[in-house]
């Protein structure tokens, strides 16, 4: 398949110089060094993003590029995540937790207390939920939220992995608002604290939730070369990066990957335990397996079989908005309830018309196999009556 030309190539001397910028940066054991480059690389991104009048695709070039010169330093980084540290990057994908949950109470006693001083483990904890579900919703003004959670931000706790979510959340609010370059130089400043963790486990799943943010990037085989370089260094037993790796690779649009590699994508997705994956990914996933095996040879039984599971997943949807229009009901006065409302709605609305879509399809599935059924019993009908060699009547 020919390549698409890139857009705004960075030139020998640009790349060079990202190279040897991206070597201080994965310094081990020079602290100073890799501070240095972190300023130095944020400057070499804003620069670039200025030569090229700021454009977003410029910027993902950008990005693409410092990318592919990270992952290479990951290959050989010791994989030994903490139980802490697995839990609480799974944390996000749980919330919102009610006050009687056995979550709750698992989160906060996972929760170091020294991680997340002065607001202590609950203070903590209720803020970067409200942060979280904010940029759920896609509410512009998430920002003004995440303040409070500066004090974690000041923790210099090295590997500090309340530390890490708050950046995390940091970028994602940035790209939610359409501050596109704040956005990279944050993901930058997440790259950057999470190399203190020196976990291939932890600072894979920060460059991964980074190339997942990228749903913008064109053309789309760049994100796709990233997302296969990635999977490529993933261990067998880390389960929870190779799940969204994979979920972004099934999710590529259809002429950046065949139908084959999308089913291919889709039977290891169906290996992985649904716990590394949301909601809404589960929902598809089974959606479309639904629409493939109804002309496949399991047929109509297993297409039913997939059309349920994505109903129960819809269903899972939304009763996690109602969950999280109730939290915000409880935590917001009415004129902040108000103005979120409208972000509730939007996905309420979002919702419904998945729905529809889902039931259609599985109605044309039903209206397909019965055809086929109606073919079959008159073929066979015909075979009662005439003479199988001659095809006279019997």
């Amino acid at each position: 398949m020919a390549q698409v030309s890139k857009p705004f190539p960075i030139s020998g001397d640009c790349k060079q110089k990202l190279h040897c910028l991206v070597e201080d940066f994965c310094a081990l054991g020079d602290p100073v060094k890799k501070a240095a480059a972190q300023q130095k690389l944020k400057r070499h991104l804003t620069d670039y993003s200025q030569t090229n009048s700021h454009h977003i695709q410029a910027m993902g070039i950008w990005v693409y590029h410092f990318l592919q010169e990270i992952i290479p330093y990951l290959v050989n980084l010791p994989t030994d995540a903490s139980d802490q540290a697995a839990f609480l990057l799974n944390l996000l994908t749980e919330l919102p937790l009610s006050d009687d949950s056995e979550m709750l109470h698992s989160a906060l006693q996972e929760l170091d207390p020294q991680q997340t001083a002065p607001l202590g483990n609950n203070g903590f904890l209720h803020q970067l939920q409200m942060a979280y579900l904010l940029i759920e919703l896609d509410y512009k003004k998430t920002g003004h939220y995440l303040q409070e959670l500066d004090l974690i931000r000041d923790n210099e706790a090295e590997g500090n992995i309340c530390k890490l979510l708050v950046l995390l959340l940091d970028a994602k609010a940035e790209g939610v608002a359409g501050h596109f370059l704040d956005e990279q130089i944050a993901w930058l400043d997440v790259i950057f604290n999470a190399c203190g963790n020196a976990d291939k486990h932890v600072i894979l799943y920060f460059v991964v939730q980074w190339v997942v943010s990228l749903q913008w990037l064109r053309p789309n085989n760049l994100r796709k070369e990233l997302l296969l370089s990635l999977y490529a260094i993933t261990e067998k037993t880390d389960q929870q990066n190779q799940a969204v790796i994979l979920y972004e690779l099934f999710n590529l649009p259809e002429k950046t990957v065949t139908s084959a590699d999308k089913r291919k994508y889709l039977e290891r997705l169906l290996q992985i335990p649904a716990s590394f994956l949301t909601v809404s990914q589960l929902q598809n996933i089974y959606y479309y397996s639904g629409s493939v095996r109804a002309t496949g040879k399991e047929g109509f039984a297993g297409s039913v079989t997939d059309f349920q599971y994505s109903s129960y997943y819809i269903h899972r949807y939304w009763t996690w908005l109602g969950n999280v229009n109730k939290y915000f009901q409880k935590q917001f006065s009415p004129v902040e309830y108000l103005d979120v409302l409208k972000n509730v709605q939007n996905k309420t609305k979002e919702l419904i018309n998945l729905m529809n879509i889902q039931s259609n399809a599985f109605v044309e599935t039903l209206e397909s196999s019965y055809k086929k059924i109606d073919e079959l019993y008159h073929k066979v009908e015909e075979l009662s009556v005439r003479d199988s060699l001659t095809g006279l009547y019997n």
